[in-house]
């Protein structure tokens, strides 16, 4: 169960990075998550950490595959969006990214009112996706899981969009500018 006050605390510090998410996730993430540990009130301080993909792989390393019976016993509110077979055909360890959790919720730029599933933080969908598209598995990933490979593919189709032509995506996203 999200605490409300904690919740909404982590969203007001994110939500100024929020209007430019796809920027400021693409470098500064580890910036964005300090900033919401160390910005969080002292009593909620040990429920909030940073965190890496790294953190659910075996041997807690770059490049290697997710511990899947680590997620399944301390993340148990996390739903794989593969099978367990096809879970570690994906590169999960291989996401450089920095996000934080609370009370088993995700944030980050782009997700500043947390996210269930860490599995569906849209720069980590985005990831997969591009993970799936370099081993050429998209189509049969796509066959096999349509509804989290069409969230997938929006999702990364937003970061292209974003650099062909990032004042169209910034203003889509954030609204009309007021210039």
């Amino acid at each position: 169960m999200q605490t409300p006050a904690l919740k909404d605390a982590i969203s007001r510090i994110l939500m100024p990075f929020h209007a430019n998410h796809l920027m400021e996730n693409d470098g500064n993430c580890m910036e964005i998550a300090d900033d919401v540990v160390r910005g969080v009130d002292e009593k909620w301080r040990e429920q909030v950490s940073d965190l890496v993909p790294q953190n659910f792989c075996l041997e807690g390393e770059f490049g290697y595959p997710l511990d899947l019976a680590l997620l399944k016993k301390y993340w148990d509110t996390w739903t794989f969006p593969f099978s367990e077979e096809d879970m570690l055909r994906v590169g999960w360890g291989e996401i450089s990214h920095v996000f934080v959790e609370a009370e088993k919720y995700c944030y980050d730029a782009e997700s500043p009112d947390g996210v269930s599933n860490f599995f569906e933080m849209p720069f980590i969908r985005r990831a997969a996706y591009s993970d799936l598209i370099e081993k050429d598995l998209v189509g049969e990933f796509t066959q096999k899981y349509p509804d989290y490979m069409a969230r997938a593919a929006a999702d990364y189709q937003l970061l292209v969009d974003f650099y062909e032509s990032p004042q169209k995506v910034t203003s889509s996203i954030s609204g009309p500018s007021p210039l």
